[in-house]
């Protein structure tokens, strides 16, 4: 049976790019900045992958100190790469032993993969030392996807694990483990639709 971790590393072995989008990072960027009078001192990209966003945002804010945190070496080694003064953790979330403290937390496409919602979001809030952006897909607004909530693999496309949840049920557990909507955002396509800034 293959891992987590062996599936994600694939992903980029066979795609060193895979997920790279600049467009969602200017569109993280243009949120941000409305919320950061200065830059922040510091800030982790979860589920970083290659890096791409930690290198977008370590040229925007260049004194501000840089960590990402991906399950898969594969794309930790690429992240290094392209961002060679970040700080770089091979690590599960919730199996991180010694999270940094940021004044930015950013997650782009990732919540949606996380098999227990409620203990990431509690293991997230020793990271979060300002704001958290984050940035999920409506899974259910999916092109023939099933209009019913739940932890689904999906049929097609990279068939990864995907949580399939209603903007307001998201929102529901953001408050129930003790986060504040700051903001709320409609992002650009269903694939990047569900946007919110959060602070604990």
């Amino acid at each position: 049976m293959t891992t987590r971790q062996e599936e994600y590393d694939k992903f980029y072995t066979d795609n060193p790019e895979k997920w790279a989008d600049s467009k969602r990072n200017v569109f993280a960027y243009g949120i941000l900045r409305k919320h950061f009078e200065e830059p922040p001192k510091s800030f982790i990209d979860i589920g970083c992958g290659n890096g791409h966003t930690v290198q977008y945002f370590s040229k925007i804010w260049p004194d501000a100190k840089a960590y990402g945190l991906d399950l898969s070496p594969v794309a930790i080694n690429l992240a290094k790469r392209k961002v060679p003064q970040g700080e770089f953790i091979i690590s599960n979330l919730e199996d991180c032993s010694e999270p940094p403290t940021c004044d930015l937390v950013m997650s782009l496409g990732v919540f949606e993969h996380f098999e227990n919602i409620n203990v990431s979001l509690k293991k997230l809030k020793q990271f979060v030392g300002n704001l958290m952006y984050v940035e999920v897909p409506n899974c259910i607004g999916y092109p023939g996807s099933e209009k019913k909530e739940g932890y689904r693999r999906l049929n097609r496309g990279n068939r990864q694990m995907e949580w399939h949840l209603y903007r307001e049920t998201w929102e529901k557990f953001f408050c129930n483990n003790g986060y504040r909507i700051v903001d709320k955002i409609v992002g650009p396509s269903v694939y990047t639709e569900f946007i919110w800034v959060l602070t604990t």
